[in-house]
């Protein structure tokens, strides 16, 4: 995350990703190739200026609630999705159910859409509904859904889309320990020979966080 005060008051934010998303089942489902030819110009914002289709908007918006903030039905990020659906024809919808069946996300797409419909009534066709549940459950993806998963729950979902061994281990190795400089900064001191200690505390305290249910995220 970078952040930038441009004069008093007026502070802008910019969360870089290097994929959509954390979980191993959802980081490769859009890449930023696809998205960059499919993106629309937004002259309003300058000339440069760029942002993703309406098929594509309307998969990240999905996505983003249920692979970063385990499936919270926190309003905000449920208008996004009223107002992405509100907007598109029936082929428009038509074509963002192929997608989340190309993408294996159809559970997770109909699940936003029925929030959507639940607190904002948004009209969705019968159809599309029909459409989106037809796979849903086989999906591995659906099992984000219910805001239930553990970090520990999540991790073994990671290591079993992972093909590779080695890769496994580097994703577990990253967990128990993170670069020298990270647990530097993230403890405020310098020297590296604190670092087994640190490592220690680390471990210790996240341990019974990895093993506990989180409460279910108000809205």
């Amino acid at each position: 995350e970078f952040v930038k005060d441009e004069r008093p008051g007026i502070t802008h934010v910019c969360d870089l990703h290097v994929k959509i998303a954390n979980p191993q089942l959802f980081a490769e489902t859009l890449s930023y190739d696809e998205l960059s030819t499919r993106a629309v110009d937004v002259p309003e914002l300058g000339p440069g200026a760029r942002a993703l289709g309406p098929v594509d908007a309307l998969l990240l918006a999905c996505i983003h609630r249920v692979a970063h903030h385990n499936d919270c039905e926190k309003l905000l990020w449920i208008y996004d999705i009223h107002l992405l659906a509100n907007g598109m024809d029936r082929a428009t919808l038509g074509q963002f159910v192929a997608r989340a069946a190309e993408k294996r996300i159809t559970a997770v797409c109909r699940r936003g859409l029925s929030l959507s419909h639940r607190w904002f009534h948004t009209e969705v066709p019968d159809d599309v509904m029909r459409a989106l549940a037809s796979a849903g459950e086989a999906e591995p993806s659906a099992a984000y859904l219910g805001g239930r998963l553990r970090p520990m729950d999540v991790l073994w979902s990671d290591l079993k889309a992972i093909g590779r061994w080695r890769d496994r281990w580097q994703l577990v190795r990253e967990h128990l320990f993170p670069a020298g400089g990270y647990m530097r900064e993230r403890y405020g001191v310098s020297s590296s020979l604190l670092l087994p200690a640190l490592y220690l505390h680390r471990g210790a305290r996240g341990a019974w966080a990895w093993l506990r249910r989180p409460e279910l995220a108000e809205r």
